[in-house]
């Protein structure tokens, strides 16, 4: 699978952010605008530092480890891999590390259609436990999934519309918004992102090639954008588009808001600092870094201090600590981790 773009997370201090908008309704809960600080502080019992999953589209399931609070090295999970729907694609934590959820793409040349597996997160051991009702139905072909920055909503990308889900915050179980699912105005949504103040969300178009703040998958660069606070609109950031790798498929912005990472298939991650103010990007000293066979998704931990990066073809995921300086990875001990058949994209749970 290839897509323009990949939405999992936008720039922080509201200096870029992805897709066709539209407002979000129900404003008294979202998060504050500006820079979102990772609690550096917390760890598990037993030294872990949260959790990685990791969406095995050809294995049908899901690879989970915890974090090693010190080293930023992978220990698998008790009962891993978990099973998952037909050719799971694309996964998503709640901001809480509580639910998990991950889009099933099902399979279009036979026209099975997919879903949304959500599961619970065990607290002190990772563990997956589907949620009661899991899956939950989206119609058509899912290919993205992201979780509003409340953890009260989820969204789906489908081939045709984007399905819109409210979370019981007690269970994880999903319930269909009003009026979902809904529909976008370019062809072959791909993916959603959120803005960094939960007000406006975007979508990315396949077929019609329409999105904003993207990866372009085909001209190897990554096109970038201010929001308009008010409006949700889009400016062009000054420089844009920046180069990176070939064929980019996956992107993570540190939680300081002062660096981003994008994954790239051609072998490689390439590193940015943030302009605070202009959000334009710089590359970081010897960016881009070789990280595995065909890198598909990033992801860092809520700390700061760890990246991790599934490699399609090694069925691997790919651990490094962050310079808190200067932003560059160096492989954490032990990596790469095994994981499943076609490693698609990653989620880190706090």
């Amino acid at each position: 699978m290839t897509r323009l773009a990949t939405l999992h997370l936008v720039l922080s201090a509201g200096t870029a952010a992805i897709l066709v908008g539209c407002t979000l309704g129900d404003r008294s809960t979202a998060p504050r605008t500006g820079p979102q600080i990772a609690n550096s502080g917390a760890v598990h019992e037993g030294g872990r530092a949260g959790f990685v999953y990791v969406a095995n589209r050809l294995s049908n399931n899901v690879s989970g480890y915890a974090i090693d609070a010190a080293t930023g090295s992978l220990v698998p999970i008790p009962g891993s891999p978990f099973a998952a729907g037909l050719h799971p694609v694309d996964i998503a934590a709640d901001p809480s590390g509580r639910f998990l959820n991950v889009a099933n793409m099902g399979d279009p040349p036979t026209s099975v259609f997919g879903n949304l597996s959500a599961y619970q997160i065990d607290p002190v051991t990772g563990a997956l436990t589907a949620v009661g009702g899991s899956p939950f139905a989206t119609s058509l072909f899912p290919e993205g999934v992201t979780v509003h920055p409340t953890g009260r909503f989820v969204y789906v990308a489908n081939a045709g519309d984007v399905p819109a889900f409210s979370v019981d915050p007690a269970t994880g179980f999903l319930t269909p918004i009003p009026g979902s699912p809904f529909f976008t105005t370019g062809s072959g949504p791909d993916n959603v992102g959120i803005a960094p103040s939960g007000r406006f969300a975007y979508v990315t178009n396949l077929a019609s090639a329409n999105v904003s703040y993207v990866m372009n998958h085909v001209s190897f660069n990554l096109s970038a954008y201010i929001i308009d606070a008010a409006t949700g609109a889009l400016t062009p950031i000054a420089g844009s588009p920046f180069p990176v790798g070939n064929t980019p498929t996956s992107m993570a912005v540190h939680p300081t808001g002062k660096f981003l990472y994008v994954a790239s298939e051609g072998d490689n991650l390439a590193a940015f600092t943030i302009n605070p103010t202009t959000g334009a990007l710089t590359p970081i000293a010897g960016s881009p870094f070789d990280v595995g066979p065909v890198p598909f998704g990033v992801a860092i931990d809520q700390s700061g201090r760890f990246l991790y990066v599934s490699n399609r073809n090694a069925g691997t995921v790919s651990g490094f600590r962050i310079d808190e300086a200067t932003g560059a990875p160096t492989a954490v001990p032990g990596s790469p981790f095994a994981a499943g058949l076609d490693a698609s994209f990653v989620a880190v749970a706090p």
